[in-house]
């Protein structure tokens, strides 16, 4: 039998934080919004993948961000460029994000 008593304790969590995040085609870096809710400079956050046969499915995603209209249009234009040329399988997904900041976007695991 254990005898237990309730104690207090406290500990540390480490996670990764995400301080900024820059655009993968010209390197500006996109600003970061103080307010809780979100607002601050537009940006997109692009998902590049195929599913052509084998285990290198999941390892092909790619997960990038563009600071402008133009900058996601030059990626999408080379991006797509490149697909033609060998994987019959390509995918891109644009989302377009009215700023981050804090909540989900502060801690992101697979970003």
């Amino acid at each position: 039998m254990n005898i237990t008593k309730r104690k207090e304790t406290t500990y540390t969590k480490y996670a990764d934080v995400v301080i900024a995040k820059k655009c993968d085609v010209c390197g500006k870096e996109i600003p970061r919004s103080e307010n809780v809710y979100g607002g601050g400079h537009p940006f997109f956050s692009i998902t590049t993948h195929h599913n052509d046969w084998g285990n290198d499915s999941i390892d092909s995603y790619e997960h990038l961000h563009a600071c402008s209209v133009d900058c996601a249009t030059k990626f999408t234009q080379k991006y797509l460029d490149e697909c033609f040329d060998g994987i019959n399988t390509c995918a891109i997904e644009i989302e377009h994000k009215c700023g981050w900041g804090y909540g989900r976007d502060e801690v992101e695991a697979q970003y």
